[in-house]
């Protein structure tokens, strides 16, 4: 593999500047600083080049990013789904989002929102997109295996509407959980269940559905294959760069783990080598390429970017 070192210097400062002015104007509440001290963790010019490439595809979601999205799902999609499953006409959309904020005591009747948090799990993320939703903290009740919280009870819901909420549906396997834990199969014959992370793996949007026909899942918004760093596919190209193998480049990325001291093996590629450069305000998800969050490693001046999630 050729790479100039003067080229790839180049490319690693026109990212940089580019932080500069997303820091400038708010567009990623991220400190121009941590974003240089994370880069000149890597002295190698070509780790410099990957690493500048892993910024160069963020995927980068703030606080401000998810309450904007989930407004936008709440007057549309949420809506419809809300008074067609109940057989009532629907109210304007004003009307709608003041009861929505008032916690309105008919709608409190209907609308259940529950984190996705299994019997194991503190389920921080999904507590937080709860309080997210940008809708008053009334609705919100946690969905367990004995029901949702009514007044000093424990109670099976029946004839609601219920909104589950995460960050992210990666692999499916904890929603398949939670579904096991809570019986939402034998629930669904009551009650109108729709699931709707914030983001979802596209690739595993159709086996989940298959799982779980008895739930609507209706992700905020999907990422696609073309949004991974690493591709593995046989033969491919570096999706940064053309004139790369991927191969060559995932050699580059082992490097600069291994010359960090990086310890997490099993997290470098991102769980089940999902390979995503995805960060939350919040936190980065375990589908996150390690390299963005890990913070223990052999090398006592290592800078992370990010923190890891809860």
């Amino acid at each position: 593999m050729n790479l100039d070192e003067n080229i790839t210097e180049q490319f690693v400062k026109s990212v940089l500047a580019k932080y500069q002015v997303y820091t400038q104007l708010g567009v990623y509440p991220i400190r121009l600083i941590k974003v240089e001290s994370w880069i000149a963790n890597f002295t190698d010019y070509k780790h410099r080049y990957i690493a500048a490439h892993m910024l160069d595809r963020l995927l980068y979601r703030s606080y401000r990013m998810a309450k904007e999205s989930y407004k936008s799902f709440f007057v549309s999609i949420f809506r419809d789904f809300y008074f067609q499953s109940l057989k009532m006409p629907p109210d304007s959309i004003p009307d709608w989002l003041q009861k929505l904020s008032q916690g309105d005591k008919e709608y409190r009747n209907n609308l259940v929102v529950s984190p996705i948090r299994l019997a194991l799990d503190s389920g921080g993320s999904g507590d937080l997109v709860c309080r997210l939703v940008g809708i008053n903290q009334k609705y919100v009740k946690c969905l367990t295996a004995d029901g949702i919280s009514e007044g000093k009870h424990l109670r099976k819901p029946s004839g609601k509407v219920i909104l589950l909420v995460d960050d992210i549906l990666g692999s499916g396997k904890q929603i398949n959980t939670f579904s096991s834990e809570t019986g939402l199969q034998d629930l669904a014959k009551d009650n109108y269940i729709i699931y709707a992370p914030l983001l979802a793996l596209e690739r595993n949007l159709n086996t989940v559905r298959t799982q779980l026909p008895f739930i609507k899942i209706l992700p905020i918004e999907a990422i696609d294959e073309n949004q991974k760093f690493f591709s593995f596919q046989t033969g491919s190209n570096f999706i940064g760069d053309s004139g790369i193998t991927e191969i060559e480049v995932r050699e580059i990325y082992k490097d600069m783990l291994l010359s960090n001291g990086f310890k997490a093996k099993e997290a470098a590629f991102g769980r089940d080598k999902a390979a995503l450069t995805l960060a939350f305000e919040w936190g980065c998800p375990n589908q996150t390429l390690g390299s963005l969050w890990w913070n223990e490693t052999d090398n006592p001046n290592w800078s992370n970017l990010f923190e890891k999630r809860e």
